[in-house]
């Protein structure tokens, strides 16, 4: 039966094949597990099930926590393209910068950037929740169908392109979509006591003071 009292391995210069085969033999032995040497490798961490924690050193390539069902992945290191991708449950944590179209296809789950993130941002979620704790450089939300983007830096690109559902929280006004579906509204209480759990849990020093909710489409999220 596994424990919590963790296990752990180093994987430097070792082949993603090789990285998720001693991911998966830690997991036997611990629910919390923990890499250290991460060196770019892409397809790290990816279509695991259970809750589970997998703490990674280091920096990763693409596809990190793709369709991930469950497990809390946390990076400190940056990330490429496409971390989250078709993430139903569970979370990916980076403690750094991420690359293009992350979060996106994403059905549930989070995914927080605790850095800048680039163009394609959630991209078709479809249920997830993604704070990013700094700056996008790029588009935001297109063809978004529901969920809950979170950004506490500044907007670049264009913001909910053919959404027809979703939430985006911001301090900035977003530019203008070229459908111009974007609805904006005060903060209810319900939404403030949302970020301010999202930023307590995630430590993230922001308030929702001075935030606008902004819907997608006809709906939100």
């Amino acid at each position: 039966m596994a424990q919590n009292s963790g296990a752990r391995t180093n994987i430097e210069k070792k082949s993603s094949r090789e990285i998720n085969q001693a991911i998966k033999d830690l997991l036997k032995r611990s629910t919390r597990i923990r890499i250290s040497g991460l060196s770019g490798q892409d397809n790290i961490a990816v279509g695991l099930k259970g809750n589970v924690e997998i703490d990674i050193n280091g920096d990763a390539g693409r596809y990190l926590g793709a369709f991930n069902d469950g497990p809390v992945i946390v990076l400190d290191g940056n990330c490429g393209d496409l971390a989250a991708d078709n993430q139903s449950r569970g979370g990916v944590i980076v403690r750094g910068d991420s690359g293009k179209n992350c979060g996106i296809f994403m059905l549930g789950g989070i995914l927080v950037i605790r850095g800048n993130s680039s163009t394609g941002l959630g991209k078709c979620n479809n249920g997830g929740t993604i704070i990013i704790d700094g700056d996008v450089y790029g588009d935001i939300g297109e063809d978004m169908k529901a969920g809950t983007i979170i950004v506490t830096g500044h907007l670049g690109g264009s913001i909910g392109k053919k959404a027809t559902g979703g939430i985006l929280y911001t301090t900035e006004e977003p530019k203008k979509n070229q459908d111009d579906s974007l609805k904006m509204s005060d903060l209810s209480q319900s939404d403030i006591s949302k970020l301010k759990r999202y930023f307590e849990h995630y430590r993230i020093d922001a308030s929702p003071v001075g935030f606008r909710k902004y819907s997608f489409g006809k709906g939100g999220g």
